[in-house]
């Protein structure tokens, strides 16, 4: 399990590891990039960053 692989640090859990690194390269890095999703900053600062997503017109698929 990727919990157990995260090397262990004395001011975060291994659960906020893997829940930042998704938010970065998921959602900032990936949809933020190609334009799927809008993400804005709701907290200020570095640390606990908090974002408020939203779909774009080019994630929303409806079939045809």
């Amino acid at each position: 399990m990727i919990l157990q692989e995260i090397e262990r640090k004395p001011y975060e859990p291994p659960e906020d590891t893997v829940k930042h690194c998704y938010v970065l390269l998921a959602l900032q890095r990936f949809a933020g990039f190609f334009g799927l999703a809008d993400l804005e900053q709701i907290t200020e600062g570095p640390i606990n960053r908090k974002y408020r997503i939203h779909a774009t017109g080019l994630l929303k698929w409806t079939p045809l």
